[in-house]
């Protein structure tokens, strides 16, 4: 009929935009994702292409580095990569790290160099200690005897708890021995002199503070795996022969056993754990 109206037809054109129904926004995701992965793998590449040392000092870098403090020389110019600290007196200082700059494994063809690593730490973190720490090599392993001295002990006299002074060295010493994957040997050992009273006796007093110093080790994180054993000699092999009285006989020794070419890090066996 001619009288009638035509409908209105309105026609909604949706405007699909670039890049489909979610726009280019997935380009952006997809290209960070490549960006990521291209990230990881060329990391991958250069810690495979570094030697074990310098990856031990990249390692100890991020460890130690804060963006609030400045950061020390450029590791790859040999560095340290250290951060300044200031000092109980507020003087800026480099503070030396817990660092063994060696290949994370203390083997008989390095002990010299780990031997020398050591004795860094004591002079630059354990100066005060210094002369009760001795440091040697032996066939079967780096040796650490902190030993008592007249005035300055590391237990109380026939008491198998460690004093600050002992603590005090722990607490560098754990955290030292803690960079090796080597696992070490802990014993006690006292002098000649007995104690009135002392129902247990030199042996059981040797066990007991070398099992002290174990139990400091873990408080300070210590890696319990690293412990191969723990014993207590008493005064039956003293470091001053001629005196077996002499207050260096008292002392707590660390044997960083060597670990073997091909062997792995847990230090016990030439098979991993599943070949076993």
């Amino acid at each position: 009929m001619s009288g009638e109206k035509k409908p209105i037809i309105i026609k909604k054109v949706k405007k699909v935009e670039e890049g489909g129904h979610h726009g280019g926004a997935w380009k952006i995701a997809y290209a960070d994702f490549v960006t990521a992965m291209m990230a990881f793998f060329l990391v991958m590449w250069l810690l495979n292409m570094t030697s074990e040392e310098k990856r031990a000092k990249i390692a100890m870098y991020f460890r130690t580095f804060s963006i609030f403090e400045k950061a020390g020389g450029s590791i790859m110019e040999g560095g340290t990569g250290k951060p300044f600290e200031k000092d109980k007196k507020g003087e800026s200082q480099i503070v030396e790290k817990i660092e063994v700059e060696i290949a994370a494994a203390a083997t008989e063809g390095n002990a010299d160099k780990v031997k020398e690593s050591l004795m860094g730490v004591v002079k630059t973190q354990l100066q005060e200690f210094s002369d009760q720490i001795v440091i040697a090599t032996t066939p079967e392993g780096i040796r650490i005897d902190i030993i008592d001295k007249s005035g300055n002990p590391i237990f109380s006299s026939g008491s198998s708890s460690l004093n600050k002074n002992g603590k005090d060295i722990l607490k560098v010493l754990s955290n030292t021995l803690n960079e090796l994957s080597n696992k070490i040997v802990i014993e006690g050992h006292t002098d000649a002199a007995t104690y009135r009273g002392d129902r247990n006796g030199n042996w059981d007093l040797s066990i007991q503070r070398a099992n002290a110093a174990r139990a400091e080790l873990l408080i300070n994180g210590f890696d319990p795996n690293k412990i191969s054993s723990v014993a207590g000699y008493a005064a039956t092999k003293p470091i001053v022969k001629d005196n077996p009285n002499d207050p260096a006989n008292r002392r707590i020794s660390f044997l960083i056993l060597y670990q073997k070419a091909g062997q792995f890090d847990n230090g016990t066996s030439d098979l991993p754990p599943a070949l076993k």
